[in-house]
């Protein structure tokens, strides 16, 4: 009712799926867990690997929803069975920094029991009352652990032994060896902060690789000339890696998350497995000959060794985060958006439903998975033989997936009335017209965006004589718009008709598309974290300021 997501796949029945996943809320009958949750926490779920076990977590929350517990459990076939087993357990201080930590490894011993010590909101050192190698690195130096510039940026990491300069976006542009000498690490970005090159000196050994949107590229050659040679292909489904003389498809699954969980290659055979702790570390991973590093929120895992220590960073865009310690080492680039919050506090500390797309804001994990919705679309029955397609059932299929069935029961035609509030429709303002920059922007965001095309306004005729279509603007889709909306880069998915995505030109042709977001859909963010609503409000304020500037002027002028 709520458009919780609730499986992905059948765990108890997986047949040749290679991956599958439960959640279970408010109904925990047959789940880990014994304790409902009825306000959209998960209170367990459970998965399965081709060929493994089915394991399961059940969760417990405090009173601020924050995590407390996750407790892992095995099923038997008849019942769940509990052990220490990969069992985590967190608490906070006020500002909702983590302030002890506990995780267990697959033999139920205890790898990490750590205490932290803020000044503040910045950590300052971690005391870890166990010595194992896995987890959090803790070097029992004396004194201070973790130091920072004046702008909160962590710059100097003593268990770690590396130090960090920062740019004006406070991204870091090079990690090395404490003391300045030894193994290194360099970034490039533009003046957006898109990273573009990527240098690891590792004594006499140097690897460049260079981000060109998709393509990666890496250069390998130990020399002062850059010789940039193809490795790999970014795509939404995974990615293509560049063999000597061939390449190989990999394909991701991925869980509620957007968490790589199996990596597949055209063949079927399965590359790479993980599970993850919450908060995001890698508690099992089998890998065979594949190299994926996207892995936590479909990340990517900076692996790279300084001075024979993994950094063990995840780049997210905007920050980079530390999933050993569950929380970033920069200060949050939206801060005031979360003031009852640390500004290095991951994603609320609540991480199985939130998610933080770029380390800029957090949102709803598990409605962004259901209303990106064109994977949930796989029924043939939605396109007919003929010149009878199903666009709307398509779409209204979509909007069910998140719990939305104001468009139900209508045609194509009737959707693009009650969007623009015409016709028999006329006045309803359940609905809101979008740019193509803004439907692009709602749409990544989790929120479904209908594209509609209507040669009719509604206000008289016979609805059969007139042509209507209706899409879903595609999210997670590598495109931008620029120009002409009729014929340009916005991506929608043409459900019920062709099932593929393409851009507006390609969908409707020339025809006056227009994209509209539900309003209840709209609401069900945080709409003052959301960066259109705070551009409009910057704008306003500029706006605003302008007009009061300006009659001033008129007043002095009249003097």
């Amino acid at each position: 009712m709520q458009g919780w997501l609730t499986s992905i796949n059948d765990p108890g029945s997986l047949g040749d799926d290679k991956f599958g996943m439960e959640l279970f809320y408010e109904d925990v009958s047959g789940s880990p867990s014994s304790t409902a949750k009825y306000n959209g926490n998960i209170a367990a779920f459970s998965w399965v690997h081709n060929g493994g076990s089915v394991e399961g977590y059940a969760f417990d929350y405090d009173e601020l929803n924050r995590l407390e517990e996750g407790d892992y459990k095995t099923y038997s076939g008849s019942s769940w069975i509990g052990s220490n087993n990969y069992t985590t357990s967190y608490s906070y201080d006020l500002n909702g920094n983590i302030d002890y930590l506990t995780r267990r490894n697959n033999l139920g011993t205890l790898i990490d029991d750590v205490t932290y010590t803020y000044n503040g909101n910045m950590l300052e050192e971690i005391d870890d009352d166990e010595s194992s190698t896995l987890g959090i690195l803790d070097d029992d130096i004396t004194g201070q652990d973790y130091y920072y510039d004046d702008n909160g940026n962590m710059n100097l990491d003593k268990n770690k032994e590396i130090e960090i300069d920062y740019n004006y976006l406070n991204l870091p542009e090079k990690i090395y060896e404490e003391g300045g000498s030894g193994d290194e690490l360099l970034y490039i970005y533009d003046a957006n902060g898109t990273k573009w090159l990527k240098k690891l000196t590792d004594g006499s050994t140097i690897t460049k690789t260079m981000y060109a949107g998709s393509f990666v590229y890496e250069d390998t050659d130990d020399d002062a000339i850059d010789d940039f040679d193809l490795d790999y292909i970014m795509n939404p489904e995974g990615k293509i890696d560049k063999l000597t003389s061939s390449v190989e498809y990999h394909y991701y699954l991925k869980d509620h998350l957007g968490n790589t969980r199996v990596v597949f290659d055209g063949a079927g055979t399965v590359k790479q497995k993980n599970d993850y702790y919450p908060f995001g570390m890698t508690s099992y991973q089998y890998s065979s000959s594949n190299d994926n590093k996207y892995l936590y929120n479909g990340k990517e895992l900076q692996e790279e060794q300084l001075g024979g220590v993994n950094l063990d960073w995840y780049d997210y865009g905007a920050r980079m985060y530390d999933p050993a310690l569950g929380r970033w080492h920069t200060i949050d680039p939206k801060a005031e958006d979360y003031l009852s919050y640390s500004p290095y506090n991951y994603v609320v500390n609540n991480p199985l439903i939130f998610i933080d797309p770029d380390g800029n804001g957090v949102f709803p994990s598990l409605k962004k998975f259901k209303q990106s919705g064109m994977k949930t679309v796989k029924n043939p029955n939605l396109i007919k033989s003929g010149t009878t397609t199903y666009c709307n059932k398509g779409v209204q299929q979509i909007l069910n997936a998140s719990g939305d069935k104001s468009l139900d029961g209508l045609t194509a035609n009737q959707m693009g009335w009650k969007l623009r509030g015409v016709g028999e429709y006329k006045g309803n303002k359940f609905a809101s017209e979008v740019t193509q920059e803004q439907g692009l922007e709602y749409a990544n965001q989790g929120v479904t965006v209908v594209a509609s095309y209507l040669s009719d306004d509604g206000t008289g005729g016979k609805p059969e004589l007139f042509g209507g279509h209706v899409a879903v603007v595609a999210p997670e889709i590598d495109l931008k718009p620029s120009g002409d909306q009729k014929k340009d880069v916005a991506s929608v998915y043409n459900v019920g008709k062709s099932n593929k995505v393409g851009t507006i030109g390609q969908t409707f042709g020339a025809l006056d598309t227009k994209l509209f977001v539900i309003n209840a859909d709209v609401k069900t963010l945080n709409n003052s974290k959301n960066p259109l609503n705070q551009m409009m409000q910057f704008l306003q304020n500029v706006a605003g300021y302008l007009k009061q500037d300006n009659s001033e002027d008129k007043d002095e002028n009249n003097r």
